[in-house]
């Protein structure tokens, strides 16, 4: 189970950058490569720590440098 918190693009890749549950840590999946969904009824926790904001820091920590910023 994910917890989607936000799209990246780069050139023509969609990139899906999400909260993981079996990981309890945040992934990014590439969108053309999801074969399917299913949506779950109830509420939505929030966690400032599983944030898309909290991902861009973890990526910036984990590599040591910023990621490649959106043309959009």
């Amino acid at each position: 189970m994910i917890h989607p918190l936000g799209l990246v693009f780069r050139g023509t890749r969609r990139t899906l950058v999400a909260w993981c549950e079996l990981r309890d840590d945040l992934r990014m999946f590439r969108v053309d490569r999801v074969a399917g969904m299913d949506m779950l009824d109830g509420p939505v926790d929030r966690w400032a720590d599983r944030s898309f904001a909290a991902c861009i820091a973890l990526v910036e920590a984990r590599e040591g440098r910023r990621p490649p910023p959106s043309p959009l």
